[in-house]
C-alpha cells in the first residue's frame, strides 16, 4: 500500500486533472437546494471529507486538524472544478500549463 502522502498526491492529481463526469459536480452543486439532490450532495460531501480526513490523520495530524485540512482540501477541489468549468481562460494554469499545474498540485499537497 502506498504511503499516505503519496496516496493524497495521487488523489489530488487525479481529481484536478481528470473530469470523468464532465461537469456533473458543478451541476449538482448548482441544484443543491433541490429536495432530491440536497440529501445526496450532503451525503457525498460528508463521505469525501471523511475520506480526506482519514488520509490526513494517517499523516499524523490530530483528528480536529485532519478534519480542518480535509475541509480546506475539498473546498479547494470544488472551487478548482468550478473555476475550470466557468472561466478556464481567466486562469490558464489550471488547464493549459503542465508545469504550472504540477507546481499548484505540489502546493496543495504541502498545504
Amino acid at each position: 500500500m502506498a504511503e499516505p502522502r503519496e496516496r493524497l498526491r495521487t488523489l489530488f492529481r487525479t481529481a484536478i486533472t481528470e473530469d470523468p463526469t464532465s461537469g456533473l459536480e458543478p451541476a449538482l452543486v448548482a441544484h443543491a437546494d433541490d429536495p432530491v439532490v440536497a440529501p445526496i450532495l450532503h451525503r457525498v460531501t460528508q463521505r469525501r471529507v471523511a475520506f480526506l480526513a482519514d488520509g490526513y490523520a494517517e499523516l499524523g495530524l490530530p483528528p480536529a486538524q485532519a478534519r480542518h485540512q480535509a475541509v480546506v482540501a475539498y473546498a479547494t477541489y470544488v472551487g478548482w472544478v468550478q473555476l475550470r468549468r466557468a472561466a478556464p481562460a481567466a486562469v490558464p494554469e489550471i488547464t493549459n500549463d503542465p508545469d504550472a499545474l504540477a507546481h499548484l498540485l505540489e502546493h496543495l499537497v504541502r498545504a
